[in-house]
């Protein structure tokens, strides 16, 4: 099948309804909906584009957040001075079924658990929470060493597991697309969007890259936080840490990594406490080393997003006749010797990991019929 994604997509109703609630209360009424161009995959992919949307739609919002894992999708417009939100899951499932992070319980107070859409209270620190970090995730690439663009399932991993905790505002590049150095250096500096957090995922031929957009990174005058991931960060960590001793290396799977960081990050969690990161937390320490040992490979469980990936650069990577995956299991059956893989774990399949039960799988598969119309 093939065809043209439309210029403007409907709004969903159940936004619609939120945004028109929301004003009733703090505002007058709710802006045009069609306003602001926005396709149907973009609406249920990416949260930045139809946050933008919303945007224009509740004027009186002092803020709009839309953050989750694609097929639970949360909205969450706060007033300009003090009053209530309003958060709507735009699923239509009720609040009190989705699994909260940790940091909801003292930040966050839903009026009404039981249904889809209710007013809340949200102190400072869950605005904070729900606002910040600026997350960039980009996955480096060569295209002599990978001719045809994949989808880039790591980024889209890690982007799941920071919006299902709720924290940040998380957005992917793939330089597969077409994004370049310069343009990584240029989303970096953005004015009134500046990144806090950037993650780097580097396979293996990318050193020289790594270290050349690594170098570039620690020349602007207010680098971010930065985060190593991927085959080559993992092997190469005792390398990377001696020159770039403030950068966190990842040594595993890094769901449980990036919801660290995110805690991290809002003065929740020494960055020794980190899991699966390698780190120099002073220039002066010697940098921790990795195991090559085969250890048990990481449970990505609900709270993490169950190992299920966002989708936010699927459209574009099949739009460049790319290809896409999705894993159902974790780690390697074998344990060679050679392999410079050993940070991927054991295996662990299907059978005792709830992470791919049909029910939940088809609750993921569900936003993606937006495609059928659009791509083979």
């Amino acid at each position: 099948m093939s065809g043209r994604v439309p210029h403007s997509a409907p709004m969903p109703r159940s936004v619609i309804e939120a945004v028109t609630r929301f004003e009733r209360r703090h505002g007058s009424c709710p802006g045009d909906p069609a306003t602001v161009p926005c396709s149907t995959v973009d609406m249920l992919t990416t949260p930045d584009a139809l946050r933008d949307r919303v945007r224009r739609m509740a004027p009186s919002a002092g803020v709009t957040v839309v953050t989750g894992p694609v097929e639970r999708r949360l909205l969450a417009l706060g007033p300009s001075g003090p009053g209530p939100w309003l958060l709507a899951d735009l699923s239509g499932q009720p609040h009190d079924s989705r699994p909260w992070p940790a940091w909801a319980k003292d930040h966050l107070r839903v009026h009404d658990a039981h249904d889809w859409i209710s007013w809340a209270d949200v102190d400072r620190a869950g605005r904070e929470r729900l606002n910040s970090p600026r997350v960039l995730l980009v996955g480096l690439y060569k295209p002599e060493i990978f001719p045809l663009p994949r989808f880039a399932l790591g980024i889209h991993d890690l982007a799941r597991a920071a919006r299902a905790h709720l924290t940040g505002r998380i957005r992917l590049m793939d330089m597969q697309l077409g994004a370049t150095r310069e343009d990584i250096l240029t989303a970096l500096g953005d004015q009134g969007e500046a990144v806090d957090v950037l993650g780097l995922s580097a396979t293996f031929g990318q050193h020289d890259l790594l270290t050349d957009i690594l170098d570039a990174v620690h020349a602007l005058p207010r680098p971010p936080m930065i985060l190593a991931g991927g085959s080559l960060s993992a092997r190469n960590e005792q390398v990377l840490l001696s020159a770039y001793p403030d950068v966190l290396v990842g040594r595993a799977a890094g769901e449980p990594m990036i919801t660290d960081v995110l805690d991290h990050w809002h003065g929740e969690l020494d960055v020794s406490g980190i899991r699966f990161a390698g780190h120099s937390h002073h220039r002066s320490s010697t940098p921790t080393s990795v195991t090559l040992s085969r250890r048990p490979s990481i449970v990505v469980t609900e709270d993490l997003g169950h190992g299920l990936p966002e989708l936010d650069l699927l459209d574009a990577t099949l739009a460049a006749g790319g290809v896409a995956q999705l894993e159902t299991s974790r780690g390697c059956t074998s344990a060679c010797s050679f392999c410079p893989r050993g940070h991927k774990g054991s295996w662990h399949g299907t059978v005792s990991c709830p992470a791919f039960s049909g029910r939940l799988l088809m609750g993921f598969l569900r936003p993606l019929p937006a495609y059928g119309g659009t791509r083979p």
